[in-house]
């Protein structure tokens, strides 16, 4: 069973090395270092405000690994006016295909639609990440639009689509 919570200062070196893999970065928006103190800061000074954050991060944790991190998901780009934000999940390699994605997702939905009363949510998903693109569609994330050239990979620039979960 997986847990979700706030992220503590014992989390820095796990995320300051899942944030910096190079071999991750084709699949986030922003594919550049981040500093030990830019997430120290975060974990440090995060307040539970996420109207001024435009984030929230979460760690996931396994109850039957000694609340292990197995991951993270988070929320970012939120914009509680118009309801929406992104979603974003990241996975430990050692850990990947064995449904956590899919529990930590369904949990931030829920989250998102009872408690902090979004209208919506989106992913931006490389078009060959098929791993991703079954998560997402697998807990009724609906394609939305395809984005040429969004995601530069290598040397080479991807195409990228908009899975959107609309709660009505």
């Amino acid at each position: 069973m997986i847990k979700l919570r706030a992220l503590e200062p014992s989390d820095l070196d796990l995320l300051y090395r899942w944030e910096n893999d190079p071999e991750t970065w084709h699949t986030t928006m922003t594919p550049v270092h981040v500093s030990r103190a830019r997430l120290w800061e975060y974990i440090n000074e995060f307040d539970g405000n996420i109207d001024a954050w435009q984030q929230l991060r979460l760690m996931i944790t396994d109850t039957d690994l000694q609340d292990s991190p197995v991951g993270t998901v988070d929320l970012f780009d939120i914009d509680r006016r118009s309801g929406r934000a992104f979603v974003g999940i990241y996975i430990d390699s050692q850990y990947r295909h064995q449904g956590y994605g899919h529990q930590a997702l369904k949990m931030l939905i829920d989250y998102s639609r009872d408690y902090l009363n979004l209208h919506q949510l989106a992913a931006i998903v490389e078009v060959d990440n098929r791993p991703s693109i079954n998560l997402f569609t697998g807990l009724d994330f609906k394609p939305a639009g395809r984005l040429r050239s969004w995601l530069k990979i290598a040397s080479r620039y991807r195409d990228a689509i908009i899975l959107q979960r609309l709660f009505i």
